[in-house]
């Protein structure tokens, strides 16, 4: 939900945690990080690869704005342009099974996650609003001497169910993809307007969407796994909290833990810390940042540091 992402160099290399104006941040403190802004139209999501000097980064479309996939080197902080790409988009042979006739000629990207096929293949999961609802899956390739950015190849899209858009999405090590999302299929009546019901669905491989919860008066945005897939961590961006959900037990979250801030993102860190980042506003402030054509509208952000198992947030600089 912002115009330009605010880079944490020294920790750049790391896995990401985003909350809209955050870009990346897994290092073991919160407080006294040198930032630099690296300009990314509508920055909404980073990914890092493993091993790799890349970041992928989601460009949301906007009037002003097409969207698309960048990739960022962290190393000179260059930015390439990954996706739509300029000439025909290359394609996996996997696509040929996929329930999309296509890969997206636009994209209009939103949450990204990274996942490991069986063969060790590195796949880039990616909300799509462009043309279709949909989770569009793409094989990252890697340049051997990772000099040169990575590309994209598309691989599978998931049409999301009637009535939903996604925002993000993450997939277990069993192939497990959960998205949170918004819409009418969420529709509660208790629900308070402005703001859509919302929930978390999940699709295992072969299956359809089911519902893991539904939620009245809260806004799911960023989602994360934990280590051992029994836990699912849920940022509530309306209420400014983050919501813990047994896979196993499905409905009511198990815990609550709330930061203060309008939560956008999450990310398990390698350090094995659930990383939290987001708008330090109130929502109408940020939506009319989301809605203009402004390139760039930062607003003051938030950024937490929590223990995935004790649910202890660590720190927190507001």
């Amino acid at each position: 939900m912002a115009r330009l992402f605010r880079i944490f160099a020294n920790v750049l290399h790391r896995p990401a945690v985003t909350g809209g104006l955050i870009a990346a941040l897994t290092a073991f403190s919160c407080h006294a990080l040198d930032a630099e802004f690296i300009d990314v139209a509508n920055g909404e999501d980073l990914v890092a690869l493993p091993n790799s000097p890349w970041i992928l980064a989601s460009s949301m479309a906007s009037p002003s704005n097409p969207g698309g996939i960048y990739a960022i080197n962290s190393h000179d902080h260059r930015v390439y342009h990954l996706y739509p790409p300029e000439g025909d988009v290359p394609v996996t042979e996997s696509a040929e099974n996929s329930p999309c006739p296509s890969p997206p000629g636009r994209l209009a990207p939103h949450g990204l996650s990274l996942a490991r096929t069986d063969n060790g293949d590195v796949m880039l999961y990616a909300v799509n609003h462009e043309g279709r609802e949909s989770i569009e899956i793409f094989s990252v390739r890697q340049n051997d001497k990772q000099a040169k950015p990575p590309s994209l190849a598309w691989r599978d899209c998931l049409p999301m169910p009637e009535g939903t858009s996604a925002n993000s999405v993450t997939a277990d090590a069993t192939g497990v993809v959960y998205a949170t999302a918004a819409g009418p299929y969420f529709d509660l009546p208790s629900r308070i307007e402005p703001f859509p019901s919302s929930g978390v669905i999940a699709l295992k491989p072969g299956g359809s969407w089911y519902t893991l919860a539904a939620f009245d008066n809260r806004l799911t945005n960023g989602i994360a796994m934990s280590a051992d897939n029994k836990r699912v961590f849920v940022a509530d961006w309306y209420q400014g909290s983050v919501l813990v959900l047994d896979t196993d037990n499905p409905g009511n979250p198990v815990a609550t833990i709330e930061l203060g801030f309008l939560v956008d993102n999450l990310r398990l860190g390698d350090e094995g810390s659930l990383w939290a980042g987001g708008h330090i506003a109130n929502h109408g402030d940020v939506m009319r940042c989301y809605n203009s054509d402004a390139r760039q509208c930062a607003q003051p952000f938030g950024i937490a540091r929590i223990d995935p198992e004790s649910l202890e947030v660590y720190c927190q600089d507001r």
